[in-house]
């Protein structure tokens, strides 16, 4: 990739729940996955993150929560502050206020449908990782629309290709739907749904 090229960008959705996941996916990374890395997860809007220190310390690569306006640029990592929704504009990223209350509120949706709209290159990615209910699955069919790709991840010693690049693996209703299984079907008795689901 050029040095003055505008990067790939990842846009990674998650629930409040998702560190474990997010620190996993972070530590399979190369040093260098020639991608900017938006972090969106479903924070106390009342208490400090320290999400960004976190994952600081499981990547080598620069980590920031988004205060204000910051240039995106390759191999860096953007989180999102609480109580702060996230836009992409004109090769930057910038956290605003909220315009919802807290009960309506889907930061995940939001960036991602800001990332659809800037980006109509193919460069852009929408990653849920874990849990956000329904936040998220507005965005991703925006992301899709324009072009870019929804992923699914495969598992952590597979992140990563023989190349050093990420092995972003595009998510295909087999995987969802043990995915689905996995989540609903955990635990006895088996409802309807999930009877049907393992059978297949």
């Amino acid at each position: 990739m050029r040095p003055d090229s505008d990067p790939p960008i990842v846009g990674i959705g998650a629930s409040a729940g998702g560190v474990k996941a997010l620190q996993t996916f972070f530590e399979a990374l190369p040093d260098e996955p020639n991608a900017a890395f938006v972090v969106v997860v479903h924070l106390d809007p009342e208490f400090r993150s320290q999400l960004a220190n976190i994952l600081s310390s499981r990547t080598s690569m620069p980590v920031a929560q988004v205060e204000g306006t910051e240039k995106l640029e390759n191999n860096h990592v953007y989180v999102i502050a609480p109580n702060s929704r996230l836009v992409i504009a004109d090769h930057t990223i910038s956290a605003f206020p909220f315009d919802e209350p807290r009960y309506q509120r889907a930061p995940i949706d939001l960036f991602f449908r800001s990332l659809a709209e800037q980006h109509t290159d193919g460069l852009a990615y929408a990653v849920v990782l874990t849990g956000a209910g329904a936040d998220g699955a507005i965005g991703v069919k925006s992301i899709k629309e324009s072009g870019g790709r929804e992923v699914g991840v495969p598992p952590p010693k597979k992140i990563v290709s023989r190349t050093g690049r990420p092995r972003l693996a595009p998510a295909s209703p087999i995987s969802r739907r043990r995915a689905a299984w996995h989540t609903c079907c955990k635990r006895p008795p088996l409802s309807p749904r999930c009877a049907r689901m393992r059978r297949r």
